[in-house]
């Protein structure tokens, strides 16, 4: 999904909140929160289009038979192992999501979830490593 496709989808998504009374924090928290849904949205979409959607997908922009590249990242598989982290430990869960979803730098991750710094980096180094051993156990 294009970046601007994944912004366009998030503001509609918020637009349907109350708007009037919602701080900084909060607004990013909700924005990542809806990018994620999109993207494991579209993902889940592309899957079961592999699994015979039954529809011919023709590109009206690139070069015709050059296919996009496959992500790095299932995030499906993401978004199922996030889940299980934010059982145990609800902030890494919200920082990994601010971060990875929202595009955020870990200095305004912290600011939004109101720790310091060094905190947020280091729930990052431990949220990572769980991710890690999740994700290639998968």
């Amino acid at each position: 999904m294009q970046t601007t496709g994944l912004v366009h989808e998030a503001f509609l998504k918020l637009a349907k909140v109350d708007g009037d009374a919602l701080e900084r924090a909060h607004f990013l928290n909700l924005a990542s929160r809806a990018m994620r849904q999109i993207l494991v949205d579209a993902a889940k979409r592309k899957h079961a289009e592999k699994r015979g959607g039954g529809f011919a997908i023709t590109a009206l922009t690139g070069e015709p038979g050059i296919a996009a590249p496959e992500p790095a990242i299932d995030v499906v598989e993401l978004d199922r192992v996030l889940a299980r982290l934010e059982a145990v430990d609800a902030r890494s869960a919200q920082l990994v999501e601010l971060h990875f979803f929202g595009g955020l730098d870990f200095s305004a991750v912290a600011e939004t979830l109101g720790v310091s710094l060094r905190t947020a980096m280091r729930d990052w180094r431990a949220a990572r490593a769980l991710l890690h051993a999740e994700l290639s156990r998968a």
